[in-house]
């Protein structure tokens, strides 16, 4: 996604919104109107509590639009060149290989710096990290105030007037500086904040669309969204990575803040109250491990929580008269959202107590659903539009589901004094921790206890006195509380699934193995496996030999066969599994930065612009909208010669189902046409399929580490690329026919 694409999809829409905003006030006064009215005393304590949680919802809601309503777009900026800028890499006890991985990647921006490996740990591995990799080092023998304390160690020693932070799990790409530097242009912006994102898109917080391309995890709300609006206020949240911070802000503020366990929320708050300013450049710079199992989840959301409440508590917010009462709302809103837990709290477990004992929260009425159903339809389909398609009812009710205990947790922490800093364990082995699932099964066991007992021993005195339809919203409820529970005990049970050591990327790439074409299934640096026809047989005890065709460039490489993990049939393919036996350290570094480097991949597998709101999707199923999201069906990993050069390349087809303009991508310097001898469903193409090269539209920088890629975008008028994206052009499915194999070449 493009900065342009990124404010365009925020445009669209503004009519619904406004239209929609109004009819949802305007039910919002009518319901509540209606409802203090049918407060019911003769059961006091539960009617407060429902009436409480029912204001928590629209006030929190409500607090959302001003945060949300309008975005602030801003244009790409040069960095002025000659800033002296220190990257620094805060580690505690994180594997020195992912601290390896990180610190490669931070010293192959682009931008002149100095990297820095901070070592809390003091660990002799980590140290022999920076030692070969040439970067400086610093290590602490106490951890005094954790991570803001290793910062604020640093900057003794660093000299830079502005500081990148990026956490030991996030890979910057190689034009991290370039983009961001060029926005310090005011001298009283503190900090230039970036989204923070992740690569290992099947944690647990992840729910994504692969059909249009779409990612969606339990903060993309937040980043595409929320940080958005609030950078058009002025007040855009640090997030501690994937930033940075100007060090004349840091060192007015009295240095990185070591009171709460969320420094990030701090330095914008207590900096904003300087009179600071903040921005937000809204294109993903940096990827990171997002947690991988419910434990790591819940752990990671706890620390954040506490924090945001501590921070806001001792900056005396909303109270704080040096900020003006947007930004006052904006920071407070953080621990707004955690009383989220309470209000949930009450959601999942009062439908039980109403249905079982027959004590309702409201006078006896045949009027409920009359005010109750325009007043929730209005509040999803005003906050879907609010939310430009982020909000995903379904799998944002199964996050919140998953971290209310943690966040009730999180409101106690206003009461408590210095809270320990837990640092995310950034793993991809996951983990199945039933303990913390006790309050989802109680909530399961609860409400299905409650439809049971409805069905069995009808309550016939409340189906008279409020109605089959209330009597059976209730019994709803509780069946939407069972089905979420559920569905998050299933999602931790799959998420502890994984047990490998590293990341395997879901990429079709073309794969030359043993004299044979064939298709890779996932891969990481340790390992892969890939798909070759069912027939395909490996000599017994032999290693496996073959190229992997990476952006530029292609890798030899051996392996061998992964143990415990035998071949297996699908269809007319064979998957193998195997495990790397790399020669060199550069050819393994190679590989994982071009993983690493995610933004040429994500133009083939996650390319989703925007999702759609629940109305643009049932415009374009009544046929009042046409649906122009670009879909998988149509992109595809393609392997190309070019006239001047017979070595296979890497590259991106991009087909248009209706028209006949098209989009190549490319990873090399410019040609006038290209052949296409492989595509990734079709295998090798029986005739090379021609591909004239048109208009240039776009470079793009597509590496992290030491790989220097870019990627061409190309413009190619032939209607037949059509065929190819639509499979009707054939494909061998046997080995590599000689006429094609010859010419392909190794290096």
């Amino acid at each position: 996604m493009t900065i342009s694409e990124f404010y365009a999809s925020h445009s669209r829409g503004h009519l619904r919104r406004m239209v929609l905003m109004v009819a949802f006030l305007m039910s919002a006064v009518t319901y509540f109107t209606w409802r203090i009215f049918v407060f019911n005393t003769e059961y006091p304590g539960l009617s407060a509590a429902m009436l409480l949680m029912e204001f928590y919802i629209l006030i929190s809601s409500l607090a959302v639009i001003p945060l949300s309503w309008k975005v602030k777009p801003r244009a790409e900026r040069q960095a002025p060149e000659g800033l002296k800028v220190d990257v620094f890499v805060p580690t505690y006890n994180e594997s020195a290989d992912l601290v390896r991985r990180t610190t490669l990647a931070a010293m192959h921006i682009d931008y002149p710096h100095e990297t820095w490996i901070l070592d809390d740990g003091d660990r002799p591995e980590i140290k022999a990290v920076a030692d070969e990799l040439g970067c400086h080092y610093l290590a602490r023998s106490e951890n005094t105030g954790a991570k803001p304390g290793n910062l604020n160690n640093a900057l003794k020693y660093a000299k830079g007037d502005y500081i990148a932070v990026i956490d030991c799990d996030h890979i910057a790409q190689r034009d991290y500086l370039d983009r961001l530097l060029g926005h310090f242009d005011d001298p009283k912006v503190a900090f230039v904040q970036a989204p923070q994102d992740y690569y290992n898109t099947n944690a647990f917080q992840f729910d994504n669309d692969p059909e249009h391309g779409c990612l969606w995890h339990d903060q993309s709300l937040f980043f595409q969204i929320g940080q958005a609006g609030r950078d058009y206020i002025g007040a855009t949240s640090c997030c501690g990575t994937s930033t940075i911070v100007s060090r004349a802000a840091i060192e007015a503020i009295g240095g990185f803040p070591e009171t709460t366990c969320t420094e990030d929320i701090h330095v914008a708050i207590k900096s904003q109250k300087l009179g600071y300013k903040t921005v937000y450049y809204p294109i993903t710079l940096a990827y990171g491990v997002a947690p991988v199992d419910l434990g790591e989840f819940q752990r990671q959301r706890l620390r954040w929580g506490q924090g945001n409440v501590q921070a806001a508590h001792q900056e005396k917010l909303p109270f704080t008269t040096k900020l003006g009462w947007i930004k006052n709302l904006a920071y407070t809103f953080f621990v707004i959202f955690h009383f989220e837990g309470w209000a949930r709290l009450i959601s999942y477990f009062a439908p039980f107590y109403i249905v079982t004992l027959g004590s309702y929260p409201i006078t006896p009425t045949y009027d409920f659903l009359w005010y109750f159903v325009p007043y929730v339809l209005l509040m999803y389909f005003f906050f879907d539009e609010l939310g430009r398609g982020n909000t995903r009812l379904r799998a944002n009710e199964q996050m919140a589901m998953s971290r209310f205990v943690v966040y009730v947790a999180s409101t106690l922490a206003y009461f408590k004094g210095r809270i320990p800093w837990v640092v995310s364990s950034k793993a991809f082995i996951g983990n199945f921790e039933v303990d913390l699932l006790i309050p989802q099964i109680l909530v399961f066991v609860a409400n299905v206890a409650a439809i049971v007992i409805t069905f069995i021993f009808p309550d016939y005195e409340a189906l008279e006195d409020y109605g089959v339809a209330l009597y059976y919203t209730f019994v709803a409820w509780c069946a939407w509380n069972a089905y979420n529970a559920l569905l998050v005990m299933l999602r931790s049970m799959r998420s502890a699934e994984n047990k490998r050591a590293d990341y395997r990327f879901p990429l079709p790439l073309p794969i030359e193995v043993n004299g044979g074409m064939g298709r890779v299934d996932k891969l990481s640096a340790t390992g892969l496996s890939f798909f070759v026809p069912k027939d395909f047989a490996l000599p017994a005890g032999a290693p496996i030999t073959g190229t992997l065709f990476l952006p530029g460039k292609s890798l030899a490489f051996t392996a061998v066969p992964e143990p415990g993990m035998a071949a297996e049939i699908e269809g007319e393919e064979k998957k193998i599994y195997a495990l790397f036996e790399w020669g060199k350290e550069t050819d393994r570094d190679i590989l994982d930065q071009s993983l690493h480097a995610c933004v040429w991949h994500r133009k083939r597998m996650w390319f989703g612009v925007y999702w759609y709101t629940a109305l643009e999707r049932l415009a374009c199923r009544l046929g009042l909208m046409k649906d122009t999201r670009p879909t998988a069906q149509y992109r595809k990993f393609v392997l190309t010669r070019s006239g001047e050069d017979d070595r296979p390349e890497l590259g991106i087809l991009i087909a248009d189902p209706v028209a006949d303009i098209h989009e190549f991508i490319g990873f090399s310097a410019a040609r006038d046409e290209v052949k296409v001898i492989w595509r990734e469903d079709l295998g090798l193409l029986e005739t090379p399929h021609l591909v004239e090269i048109a208009d240039h539209l776009s470079t793009a920088v597509a590496s992290s580490g030491p790989n220097d890629v870019k990627m061409h975008t190309y413009q190619t008028v032939e209607a037949r690329l059509r065929d190819v994206a639509q499979g009707t052009i054939t494909a061998e499915k046997g080995l590599m026919p000689e006429a094609v194999k010859t010419p392909i070449k190794q290096g």
